[in-house]
């Protein structure tokens, strides 16, 4: 990560990822994507894609502003 003065607001900084953070995101990545295969192997992939739309509507709800809620789908 570097961080600089923003040039145009010097209360702020602009933070930017290097290309090592770039590498270490990308293994990251992977690992995550790895130990999500291993976790929902039992499940078929219509049953996983589910999983994971109810999961993500449980967060972006809980994640809302109060008395404002995401859009359902569909």
């Amino acid at each position: 990560m570097e961080r600089a003065p923003d040039p145009e607001d010097r209360r702020r900084n602009i933070v930017t990822i290097t290309a090592e953070g770039r590498r270490r995101l990308a293994e990251l990545d992977r690992l995550l994507a790895r130990a999500q295969d291993e976790f929902l192997a039992p499940l078929p992939p219509a049953d996983r894609e589910r999983l994971v739309d109810l999961l993500t509507r449980l967060a972006d709800h809980h994640a809302a502003p109060s008395g404002r809620r995401p859009p359902e789908p569909g």
